[in-house]
C-alpha cells in the first residue's frame, strides 16, 4: 500500500487516469509512469479479496490505494494496454539500440578489410617474415600468417633493439606516400574493440524484441476484440505505431543480418579456419588490429621523438663546436693545426653518424 500510495502521488485524479489510458494519451502520461502502472496492476486474487472485503459490512473500509486499484480494474484487460502502451514508447529506443551499434560494427569490418594502408603494412610484414625465415624451408615460403601473430610483433625486437613491428612501419613510412594516415582511419574498429561488441547479444535482442512486437500486435487485436465499439481511440493510437514499428523492425533484423554477413565474410578475407569463425568473438577478432595499430603508433610517435631529441643534441654541440674562436691561446698556429687535425676526426664521425643509430 506504501508503494500505492507514492504512485498515486504524482498520478492524474482517478477518473482523469482512467481517460488517459482508454484514449493513449501520451501528454498525460509518462513513459515511467506507465511502466509504474503496468508494474503495479493488481492480481486476480488480490482484486477478488478487495471485493470481498467492499462488500462485507463488517470489514474495515479499503484506503485509498485499494480504492484505485479497484477502479483501475474495470478496464478490460488493463496489463495488457499498459504493456501495449508502454512497448510501443519505447519501442523505438530499442531499435536504436541495436542499429547503431551494428552500423558501427559494419564499418569497423569494412576499414579492417578495405584499407590499402593496412594492406600494405601486411604484406610488409609477411616478406619481412619470409626475408627473416629464409633458411627455413617452409616458413621461409609462407603465402600468410594467423592474425594472432599481430600481437606478437611488438615484442620481437631485434639486436638493434628496434622491434618488427616498427621496423614494418618505418618500411611502409619510406614506401608509401600518406601512409601515417591509417592511425585515424579505424575509429569504429577501435570503438567496437572498445565497447567489446558481441554480435551474438544483438542476434538474441533483435530476435526478442520482434517476438515482444508480434506479443503487442495479437494483445492490441485482443484489446480491440475485447472493447467493441469503444475501441476507437485505442485503434488511432496503436494501428499506425505498430505499421511503422513493423517496417523498423524489419530494418533492424536487415542491419543485424548484414553485420552477420559481414563479420563472416571479413574473416573468410583474412583465412580465419571455419573452426575458428565459429567461436571467434568480433572484439578479439577487431582486437587484433586495433591493438596492433594503437601499439605502432606509441612505438612510431617515440621513436620519432628520440630522433628529434637526439638530432637537437647534435645540432648544439656543433654550434658549441663551430662558435669558438680562433687566436685565443697563447700559440694561434699550434690551435689551428690542432683545429685541422679536429675538424678530419670530426668529419670521420659524421660519415658514422650519418649511418642509421638503430638497427633491426
Amino acid at each position: 500500500n506504501a508503494e500505492y500510495m507514492g504512485m498515486l502521488a504524482n498520478m492524474p485524479p482517478p477518473a482523469a487516469l482512467k481517460a488517459a489510458i482508454v484514449a493513449m494519451n501520451d501528454d498525460v502520461l509518462t513513459i515511467s509512469d506507465v511502466e509504474q502502472l503496468k508494474a503495479n496492476v493488481a492480481t486476480a486474487e488480490e482484486l477478488e479479496l478487495m471485493r470481498a472485503t467492499l462488500a462485507d459490512p463488517d470489514a474495515p473500509e479499503l484506503d485509498n490505494a485499494d480504492k484505485f486499484l479497484l477502479e483501475l480494474a474495470e478496464l478490460p484487460l488493463l496489463a495488457e494496454r499498459l504493456s501495449v502502451w508502454a512497448f510501443l514508447r519505447s519501442f523505438d529506443e530499442a531499435v536504436t539500440d541495436i542499429v547503431k551499434p551494428t552500423r558501427i560494427i559494419r564499418e569497423a569490418l569494412d576499414e579492417v578489410s578495405k584499407c590499402p594502408q593496412l594492406h600494405f603494412l601486411l604484406s610488409a610484414i609477411l616478406a619481412i617474415g619470409n626475408f627473416l625465415n629464409g633458411g627455413h624451408a617452409k616458413r621461409g615460403q609462407a603465402d600468410g600468417f594467423q592474425i594472432d601473430v599481430l600481437a606478437k610483433l611488438g615484442g620481437t625486437k631485434g639486436t638493434g633493439g628496434m622491434s618488427l613491428l616498427l621496423f614494418a612501419v618505418y618500411f611502409c613510412v619510406q614506401s608509401y606516400d600518406d601512409w601515417l594516415s591509417i592511425f585515424n582511419a579505424f575509429p569504429s574498429a577501435i570503438e567496437a574493440t572498445r565497447l567489446s561488441y558481441d554480435i551474438g547479444y544483438f542476434v538474441g535482442t533483435s530476435s526478442a524484441l520482434a517476438t515482444q512486437l508480434r506479443r503487442a500486435a495479437d494483445a492490441s487485436e485482443r484489446i480491440i476484440a475485447s472493447a467493441g465499439a469503444s475501441a476507437g481511440n485505442f485503434k488511432l493510437y496503436v494501428e499506425p505505431k505498430l505499421i511503422k514499428a513493423r517496417q523498423n523492425m524489419d530494418a533492424c533484423a536487415a542491419s543485424v543480418a548484414g553485420a552477420v554477413a559481414a563479420f563472416e565474410s571479413t574473416m573468410i578475407y583474412y583465412g580465419v579456419p571455419a573452426a575458428q569463425r565459429a567461436k571467434m568473438p568480433l572484439a578479439q577478432f577487431l582486437g587484433h588490429f586495433a591493438a596492433m595499430l594503437t601499439e605502432a603508433k606509441h612505438e612510431y610517435n617515440a621513436e620519432e621523438q628520440r630522433r628529434a631529441q637526439a638530432q637537437r643534441k647534435k645540432a648544439a654541440k656543433e654550434t658549441k663546436k663551430t662558435g669558438k674562436r680562433i687566436g685565443e691561446t697563447a700559440d694561434p698556429v699550434a690551435e689551428i693545426s690542432d683545429n685541422v687535425r679536429k675538424g678530419k676526426s670530426n668529419r670521420r664521425r659524421e660519415r658514422e653518424i650519418a649511418r642509421p643509430t638503430r638497427l633491426f
